[in-house]
């Protein structure tokens, strides 16, 4: 057995800090568009979203069950590139195996 490079598990702290601020900023984005839009059980689709990130992009494509359409806020954007990016990441994986 060989010893792990020094500098891995600083690097391993930086990529979990990371990985903790897209969860916290897709929960972010995903509870403003659900309060946004008025959908039932809030709670509950904050949790799908933050399971599987691209519910988040089927969120703000359905209509608001209250009728009234309203802007986004900017945490939503960022929430739906990081969604997009996940896809992305996920294609791009796929097609160089």
């Amino acid at each position: 057995m060989h010893a792990p490079p020094q500098g891995s598990s600083a690097l391993h702290l930086v990529i979990l800090f990371l990985l903790l601020g897209v969860y916290v900023l897709v929960g972010m984005a995903s509870y403003a568009c659900v309060k946004r839009k008025g959908f039932r059980w809030p709670v509950l689709l904050v949790i799908v979203c933050l399971i599987c990130w691209p519910v988040l992009i089927l969120l703000e494509l359905l209509r608001s069950p209250n009728g009234v359409e309203s802007s986004r806020r900017p945490i939503e954007y960022v929430g739906l590139g990081l969604a997009a990016l996940n896809i992305l990441l996920l294609v791009l994986g796929c097609l160089s195996r």
